[in-house]
């Protein structure tokens, strides 16, 4: 646009001078929807006078008076009520620039984690979106996301971290763990309440002394991305203290192996719910909950997911329930008042 032009377009509308002419035709129709300076003021979290000063500004550059101003009853002239409806339709315009512009961009790509219950998804597919943006999930192997991610195949991804798991790229947005329960064929018809952690242990003659290991129905079988629990102090520390032997902790190589062996044997997989229910296995929560995986949600450096996320959102909402995860790790301990009312039963009383 020539420099001739754009003097033009100033001298008609002000754009460049003191007077915003968004600003004051929002205004404007403020006013005249409120027939008041003063509501109309509140509604727009100015204050009044600056309110007065826009709309005479306003006057006085499309030269007409737009409002008569009489015992302070606002009514519309002439060239008012011409105005209003292209004001109106020029300020819905407007507003509604963003969304177009994030309509163009697409639905947001999040990878989520294999274990993630795809049966969950339609319950919450209204809560999936980021502003205008609907959200896909992509079931995505942890492995891979954080690649996904850097080249762009991927917005965002839950990836697991912890128990040896990889750092992941990006900027993290939140931490949520996904409790494991106990999922054995020995709890069908069980009352499904939570379990103490103590409850796994076996029998301690059979694992004391110089026997070779557990008996096969004794196992508790840890699938791939859990076996890095072995490794971990911390949660050793409370199954050790609750009687469970490491001899017990048996990881396997693929989820195939892992049913296969609880189905045979009677074994306990420790796994997250979505998995047992996946595979038709009874289960009963743990306690603590703590004993679970960390789930991160890391995000494209183009993306800041971490505003979404602060609150409780509609979508963190959504994706909680999808990987079936606990809100904070802050929230939990490994002691609560709760696990006083479920004191340790040895799973053997649910015999197959």
């Amino acid at each position: 646009m020539s420099n001739s032009a754009w003097d033009s377009l100033h001298n008609r509308f002000g754009i460049l001078s003191d007077v915003n002419i968004v600003r004051a035709l929002e205004g404007f129709v403020a006013v005249a929807d409120c027939e008041s300076f003063t509501r109309a003021a509140e509604d727009l979290g100015v204050a009044q006078p600056h309110l007065s000063r826009t709309i005479r500004e306003l006057e006085r550059h499309l030269g007409a008076q737009l409002f008569d101003r009489y015992r302070r009853q606002i009514t519309l002239t002439a060239a008012g009520r011409r105005l209003l409806p292209e004001a109106r339709d020029l300020t819905d315009r407007l507003a509604a620039l963003p969304n177009l512009a994030t309509a163009a961009q697409g639905p947001l790509r999040l990878g989520v984690p294999p274990f993630a219950d795809a049966t969950a998804v339609p319950a919450v597919a209204a809560d999936l979106h980021v502003g205008t943006r609907s959200v896909t999930l992509t079931p995505v192997d942890s492995s891979s996301c954080a690649a996904e991610v850097e080249k762009g195949g991927l917005d965002a991804a839950l990836v697991l971290s912890g128990w040896g798991a990889t750092d992941a790229f990006g900027s993290e947005a939140t931490e949520w763990i996904v409790p494991l329960v106990a999922a054995t064929p020995r709890f069908a018809g069980a009352d499904g309440l939570p379990l103490p952690v103590g409850s796994l242990r076996g029998m301690p003659a059979l694992l004391s002394g110089h026997s070779p290991g557990p008996p096969e129905s004794e196992r508790i079988i840890l699938l791939p991305a859990d076996a890095g629990l072995r490794e971990d102090p911390a949660a050793l520390s409370h199954l050790i203290a609750s009687g469970i032997s490491l001899r017990q902790l048996t990881p396997v190589a693929h989820e195939f192996d892992a049913i296969t062996h609880v189905s045979t044997h009677g074994s306990t997989l420790l796994c997250p719910a979505a998995v047992a229910r996946r595979h038709g296995l009874p289960f009963r929560p743990l306690r603590p909950v703590s004993l679970g995986r960390t789930v991160r949600l890391i995000s494209s450096p183009r993306l800041d997911l971490r505003e979404v996320f602060a609150t409780e959102t509609p979508l963190r909402s959504a994706l909680l329930t999808v990987i079936d995860a606990t809100r904070e790790l802050d929230d939990l301990t490994w002691r609560t008042p709760r696990d006083r009312q479920f004191p340790p039963t040895d799973e053997r009383l649910y015999p197959i």
